[in-house]
């Protein structure tokens, strides 16, 4: 939780950007993230959005791609974690 508040502020900003070309902006992405032991993200997977914009929810996957979580024991396996990311103007 503690780096998901962190990027708030990256979240927001790519979202004010399609906010701009595209003003009825708004709604909830659920995203799926794995995140590797080492505390990188390895996959995001939008697994639903009512957004209906694609561009937006490319750029916020390509942008939760290079987030880096804290690390835990290698022996560790991949943790998935699902998250509602929703927007309104």
């Amino acid at each position: 939780m503690e780096v998901l508040s962190e990027k708030r502020p990256e979240i927001t900003f790519i979202y004010n950007k399609h906010l701009r070309s595209d003003p009825m902006l708004m709604g909830t992405v659920m995203v799926e993230m794995v995140i590797e032991p080492s505390g990188r993200v390895s996959r995001v997977d939008i697994l639903e959005s009512t957004t209906y914009n694609p561009a937006f929810e490319l750029e916020l996957a390509q942008a939760i791609e290079t987030w880096r979580f804290g690390a835990v024991d290698s022996a560790e396996d991949p943790l998935t974690v699902l998250y509602p990311f929703s927007f309104s103007q």
